[in-house]
């Protein structure tokens, strides 16, 4: 009998060890190794994001460079414009996507209109004198 309770404690312990070595591998930061500059980030919502993977956190990816999708007014004939995150009011330079709303994160290919179009912002940016910085909220 004692040799049953033995094994069932190596066992138990055992299956512990492993499991815990399992939750510290998953809880690190991941560095990805994508082999184009850009990715494409899907959402549940249909919504993507396309920029640089610059890690995957536990709960969160971090994006740079993003750019998204945002449709002109109605009069423009419900074309949409690719827009580069960054130049809202609050100017962020990361952003941090819930891993649990990631449908798929796929490779922006170099020859893509995506990627051309991302060329085209930043020639544009590049040239551009930098967005005047917005005015403090009223207290």
């Amino acid at each position: 009998m004692k040799r049953k309770t033995r094994r069932l404690f190596l066992l138990l312990v055992a299956a512990l060890a492993a499991a815990g070595f399992m939750i510290q591998g998953c809880a690190g930061e991941k560095k990805p190794d994508f082999k184009t500059e850009y990715q494409a980030v899907l959402l549940g919502d249909g919504q993507v994001f396309y920029g640089k993977v610059d890690r995957i956190e536990r709960d969160f990816l971090v994006l740079s460079e993003a750019y998204y999708f945002q449709k002109n007014p109605p009069t423009q004939e419900g074309q949409a414009l690719l827009v580069k995150r960054g130049r809202e009011p609050h100017g962020p330079d990361a952003s941090y996507i819930n891993t649990k709303y990631i449908v798929m994160v796929e490779p922006v290919k170099p020859d893509s209109q995506i990627a051309k179009a991302i060329r085209e912002i930043q020639k544009k940016m590049a040239g551009a004198p930098a967005p005047a910085p917005a005015p403090a909220p009223a207290k």
